[in-house]
């Protein structure tokens, strides 16, 4: 349970002068994102985050503020719905937010519940609402958002905070306290990452000095008593202020209070208090421990056992002994400090308590809570063969398994130890899968194996079994015990597990990147193969490999037929296979055929996350942001991209963790961070370095390569793109793929003034230019090669050869690319306005980019040649829209399309080229914001 509103400071406040500077700075002006407060338990972590509120406060901003209690650990989002919940629930919804923000908040908000649609909620749809609903409360006079004592908060809470680290809403100031090494390890990456960008802050809050001891505790400076408490609290405000409360001599003082024990001292100091309680106040002081901080005065009266007269006059002894105090809720009220609810709970007798959290539980149940509200104190009463409390922590579980698979695991452990018999059995399915979602492979394998072991050979499971076997043996990388346990399943199998044996082994295959394997086991699936399910895969599977082997046309013509398949399919059915979505997705993806790739990408991502297949919807994740990315849609496909790294971080597979890194680092150096990208690109070449050389760990190798290339270390990035790749022949990569890495050699080459190397690089790429989109980069490598050398005029000649492949491609970014450099070729030429109208255009077609590394060249070479940028970041004139933002050869040019000329047709019409109709064409696209001829023939009709 967390709090969520204001209360007095648990201790004055002395001293400081530093920290506050720095927290009301913060206050003031948006130069950070995130503070945090670092230190023990007592140190004043939460005077400061109080003073930090009443700064925010006082200049203008709304001010959210909860804290994270140590025994309730295990409710999910627990820390921001107590943030977030009471302002929703007297304000509303903030205008602004899409329907399906509001249902995906609905079904964690208990105030938006109204608008849960019921459906499954996956925590990527909760995170994006989430910070979709921040930036909308920030917007207006922005917003604080103080967390206490996040070292307590529940996994789940920790995975949003982290999300919100990463990529904050404009005029949010995250104000986070926790302890010294006690920061979940989901989140210190990220705030680290933070800090490296300048958008974090980090407090490290230490004892106070011996002159504010005594100003602390208003005794003198030589006062001999004052010399002992200072000595045996370590300069802790708290501990100082809590042995000056007693007479009682204290023990030793413990090192690092707050990180493991409470220190004897304190601890004896806060009994010394409770002892002299009577028998009612000592029992509602019990329930209000196990109830939780805050409390409800109610809740914990009917907890303790006492009625609610005798409770309010137990109540008034407690305020009176300044051992729970008032908040701004008349009904609620909250323990002095954390510490005296430890001290507290840890002394209740074990039948009070256990009798305690079983009233707590039949009182929520009695007032309508559901499952998740009531595991905690059922976990805490339940006793074994308990069916009724193994069926409702199982059903919690299932509710939460999702969003907050931590959650799941550990309600169904403790399920099992109270679970008899069958019912036991009953929940290793969904233990195993709770495991594998939380990252814990081997667990996740033994209990696979657990089920497996009393089935008989002919049980119809076993083969569904043995596969996910499999999957966690290729997670924990044991690629060949994956491998040799299908193999053996494959020796006794009846034709119906042969086929479902060999779509594993070509699924493994293609992981371990053996498309020859892949091919074998694809077709003999295929094959044996009597059902539609099993004949799409293995169909898909086929035009993996065949792409693969660098069989093009086959692999197109699988791919078809594969898409005509699977469309056939409903999304249960392609539940079970998912693997079909995944491997036609890469088929087209690699072979140009983005927009159907993303299809098949973004459908089985969602059907993933909704089964909650971790694994799987991840590595179709990172297809998602790709394909988002070469359709120019590049805030989603960042979004994807963020969303996959940080499902991946606590999953502790390190080739999930490279996969979802290496396209992060591909959007966002396209996106235009180049520096963010290379932090990634660095972060996931890293983690290769226990991996076999496969083409995932060489594709890192060309990431990092293509951000070094942006952040200008062209000798590094060679050396990186090199060493992953194999070598010069880029062995390692898929074939198709290659011209793209050599483009890359080419710009990193030039970078340094090796025009010799460069001349290299691009004769390669165009001997492996064996697909249009290769061949529009091998074209842009040699005119990067022409410019250099001087030749500007057959430069621009193949700049727009390549633009006109990725204009047909829809390849928003790489046509980008292509008009830039399109525009600086043709304004060596001397053809300013060609080159202005490549700019503008490519300057368009980079709208959505979040940071624009890309736009920001585009706009020097403009201003470079003389030419006026377009302020509102559309190519065009910068005091018009619309057809008034096209030039008047533009305009024409568009009038012919809408009477349905050719641009054959038009270059005959008006004695052009039709590269330059193409230019001039482009350039109207963008100015209207239309990708169609129709479209454009619309837009000028209206």
């Amino acid at each position: 349970m967390t709090d969520s509103r204001p209360a007095a400071s648990h201790t004055p406040l002395v001293g400081r002068t530093s920290e506050l500077a720095v927290l009301d700075e913060a206050a003031r002006t948006t130069q950070v994102s995130v503070i945090e407060l670092v230190g023990e338990a007592g140190i004043g972590k939460t005077t400061l985050l109080e003073h930090l509120s009443a700064s925010a406060r006082h200049a203008g901003a709304l001010v959210l503020t909860a804290r994270c209690s140590e025994y309730e650990r295990d409710v999910p989002y627990a820390l921001l719905i107590d943030a977030l919940d009471p302002h929703l629930a007297a304000h509303g919804a903030p205008a602004g937010l899409a329907a399906e923000q509001l249902a995906a908040l609905g079904g964690t908000f208990p105030a938006l519940a109204v608008h849960a649609s019921g459906a499954a909620v996956e925590r990527h749809e909760l995170h994006r609402a989430v910070r979709a609903l921040l930036a909308l409360l920030a917007a207006p006079r922005g917003l604080t958002v103080a967390l206490d004592d996040l070292h307590w908060a529940d996994p789940a809470s920790i995975a949003l905070v982290a999300s919100i680290v990463r990529r904050p809403p404009s005029r949010l100031l995250l104000a986070l306290a926790h302890r010294h090494r006690q920061i979940d390890s989901a989140l210190d990456p990220e705030l680290r990452r933070a800090a490296d960008a300048g958008r974090s802050r980090r407090l490290h809050i230490g004892p106070l000095t011996p002159d504010e001891a005594s100003r602390l505790l208003e005794r003198p400076a030589d006062d001999r008593s004052l010399r002992t408490l200072y000595e045996e609290s370590g300069g802790n405000p708290f501990h100082l202020m809590q042995l000056a409360r007693t007479t009682t001599p204290a023990v030793a003082r413990a090192s690092d209070p707050g990180y493991g024990e409470i220190p004897e001292g304190v601890r004896e100091a806060v009994l010394s208090e409770t002892t002299p309680l009577g028998t009612d106040a000592r029992a509602l002081l019990d329930g209000a421990a196990i109830v939780g901080d805050p409390f409800e005065i109610d809740f914990a009266a009917e907890v303790a056992g006492l009625d609610r007269a005798t409770a309010l006059e137990a109540l008034d002894v407690l305020v009176a002994a300044d051992l729970v105090r008032v908040t701004d809720d008349v009904r609620r009220f909250r323990f002095r400090h954390p510490i005296v609810r430890r001290t507290v709970y840890e002394t209740v007798g074990p039948g009070r308590r256990l009798a305690g959290h079983a009233r707590a539980a039949a009182g929520l149940e009695r007032a309508g809570a559901g499952p998740v509200a009531l595991a905690h104190h059922v976990e805490q009463s339940a006793a074994p063969g308990d069916e009724a409390a193994v069926a409702l922590l199982a059903e919690a579980a299932a509710q939460v398994a999702g969003r907050a698979p931590q959650t799941a695991v550990h309600w169904l452990t403790v399920a099992r130890t109270l679970a008899r018999g069958p019912q036991e059995l009953e929940l290793l399915g969904p233990l195993a899968g709770a495991l594998a979602g939380s990252g814990r492979f081997a667990d996740a394998r033994r209990v696979f194996l657990e089920l497996l072991a009393p089935l008989p050979e002919d049980h119809p499971a076993r083969t569904e079994l043995i596969g996910a076997c499999a999957m966690m043996d290729r997670l924990l990388g044991d690629h060949d015990g994956a491998r040799t346990r299908l193999r053996s399943a494959l020796i006794d199998a009846d034709p119906r597990e042969a086929v479902a044996l060999n779509l594993e082994l070509a699924a493994h295959a293609s992981l371990r990147g053996d498309p020859l394997e892949m091919r074998v086991c694809a077709r003999a699936a295929l094959d044996g193969a009597t059902e539609p399910i099993p004949v799409a895969a293995a169909t898909a599977a086929l035009a993996m490999a065949a792409y693969t082997l660098e069989h093009y046309d086959e692999a197109r013509t699988l791919g078809a037929r594969a898409t005509t398949l699977i469309a056939a399919l409903s999304d249960q059915q392609l539940g079970t296979r998912l693997e079909m979505l995944l491997f036609l997705g890469w088929a087209q993806y690699f072979g140009g055929e983005f927009a159907a790739a993303l299809r098949h990408f973004t459908r089985g991502t969602a059907i993933a996350r909704r089964a909650g297949s971790a694994v799987l919807a991840l590595e179709l994740a990172v297809g998602e942001a790709l394909s988002l990315l070469a359709r120019g849609r590049i805030a989603e496909a960042l979004d994807v991209a963020d969303g996959a790294v940080e499902d991946a971080r606590p999953l502790g597979s390190a080739q999930s963790l490279v996969w979802t890194l290496f396209a992060q680092a591909t959007v966002l150096e396209a996106g235009g961070d180049p520096a963010a990208a290379v932090r990634a690109g660095e972060e996931a070449v890293a983690l290769t370095a226990g991996l076999e050389p496969s083409t995932i760990v060489a594709g890192c190798g060309s990431a990092l390569a293509a951000a070094l290339v942006a952040t200008g270390e062209g000798n590094r990035a060679t050396n990186v793109l090199l060493e992953l790749q194999g070598g010069p022949d880029l062995p390692r990569f898929f074939a198709g793929q290659r011209s793209g890495c050599y483009e890359v050699l080419v710009r990193a080459a030039l970078l340094t003034g090796d025009t010799a190397r460069g001349e290299t690089w691009a004769a390669r790429a165009e001997a492996a230019a064996e697909l249009p989109l290769a061949g529009a980069l091998a074209q842009r490598a040699r005119a990067l090669v022409l410019l250099h050398a001087g030749d500007a005029t057959q430069a621009a000649t193949l700049a727009l050869g390549s633009v006109a492949t990725t204009d047909a491609l829809e390849l928003a970014v790489e046509s980008a690319r292509g008009r830039i450099l399109a525009g600086r070729a043709l304004a060596a030429t001397g053809d300013r306005d060609a080159a202005a109208e490549q700019l503008r255009a490519a300057e368009g077609l980079l709208i959505d980019a979040p940071a624009g590394h890309l736009r920001a060249e585009a706009v020097r070479e403009l201003r470079k040649i003389g030419r006026r940028v377009n302020r509102a970041g559309r190519a065009g004139r910068a005091d018009a829209a619309g057809l008034a933002a096209l030039t008047a050869r533009e305009l024409e040019i568009a009038r012919l399309v809408a009477r349905g000329l050719t641009n054959r047709a038009i270059a005959e019409t008006l004695f052009l080229s039709e590269k330059t109709i193409e230019s001039h064409l482009a350039g109207a696209f963008v100015k209207l914001g239309v990708r169609t001829r129709a479209a454009l023939t619309a837009a000028l009709a209206g």
